[in-house]
């Protein structure tokens, strides 16, 4: 990490870059978040950066977990530029399909979007109000958080190494470190940098999921609703 660097030395630029990473990560996996999630009214819009991360996360870590090839920024890319190329062939089958949905859906996606920034810019003035990892009384288990936090970022292979019990290895509960580091590896963020936008980000595409279950469901039973014809009653000879 260079602590020079413009998204470092600049927070509200890095800020920027990580929130477009997030739409980036979540886009080019669009076209198999909308076959997976074809039954919902949505088409699955909502969940498509948390699928992004997912689907990143777990084919760097499947590579890592076996050794082929080390958690770096370069195997990183490699993962996105793969996921891309599938995605991209994908997007070309199913064009007519996903140009009508963009089409007739662009004012739900603008909502969508900005349901997510609202959210997102919340819960980050939140943090800014109490960015502090370190606090004793205000810091509660940010710095367990934050220990293991680094300890992935510096793994070359997994599972990553205990920092808390020297020779060996941090349990399954690492994964979800390895999420969050995959937008930090990626832009080069300082940790202490990127903890701070992690929580709101994790925030946001919780609070966009919960907005999708609702609105699929109340769609749902609109149009079940309409959908209902009433039978004339039959009449019963006496």
């Amino acid at each position: 990490f260079d602590r020079d660097a413009l998204l470092n030395v600049n927070q509200m630029l890095g800020g920027f870059t990580w929130y477009l990473l997030l739409f980036f990560l979540g886009l080019i996996v669009f076209p198999f978040v909308y076959i997976v999630f074809s039954w919902l009214p949505d088409r699955g819009y909502p969940l498509m950066r948390m699928a992004g991360l997912i689907t990143t996360t777990w084919l760097a870590w499947f590579l890592g977990s076996l050794k082929i090839l080390p958690f770096s920024q370069l195997t990183l890319w490699l993962c996105i530029g793969f996921i891309l190329l599938l995605s991209a062939g994908l997007a070309y089958r199913q064009r007519e399909s996903l140009s009508k949905y963009f089409s007739s859906h662009w004012k739900h996606i603008l909502g969508i979007e900005a349901i997510f920034l609202v959210i997102f810019l919340f819960c980050l003035s939140i943090r800014l109000g109490n960015p502090d990892l370190w606090n004793p009384w205000l810091g509660g288990e940010k710095p367990m958080d934050f220990t293991f936090f680094n300890a992935v970022l510096r793994s070359v292979y997994f599972p990553p190494e205990n920092p808390w019990f020297s020779g060996h290895y941090i349990n399954y509960y690492y994964y979800g470190y390895v999420i969050a580091a995959i937008p930090t590896k990626l832009l080069g963020l300082l940790p202490s940098i990127a903890y701070n936008l992690i929580l709101p980000s994790w925030f946001a595409m919780t609070g966009i999921g919960v907005f999708s279950i609702g609105f699929n469901m109340v769609a749902g039973l609109r149009k079940n609703s309409d959908q209902i014809q009433l039978k004339p009653s039959e009449e019963r000879p006496f």
